[in-house]
């Protein structure tokens, strides 16, 4: 897993030499421009994370809460 990965499972504690750790389900979506999603959770989940393959500049900021 990268860096960033781990570095998450630390922060929350986790016990990486004696804990297996599985990505489980994944899913994608695509937004067009304009486009918006709701808030949401992802019930059953540890993490959830969001990856922008693409992103134009000046497209608007992304919140996490």
């Amino acid at each position: 897993m990268g860096p960033s990965i781990n570095e998450a499972h630390v922060d929350m504690g986790w016990d990486l030499k004696n804990q297996q750790i599985k990505i489980t389900s994944m899913w994608s979506i695509i937004n067009r421009s304009g486009a918006a999603n709701s808030r949401h959770i992802h019930g059953n989940c540890f993490i959830s994370a969001a990856y922008y393959a693409k992103i134009p500049k000046d497209c608007g900021d992304s919140v996490m809460t």
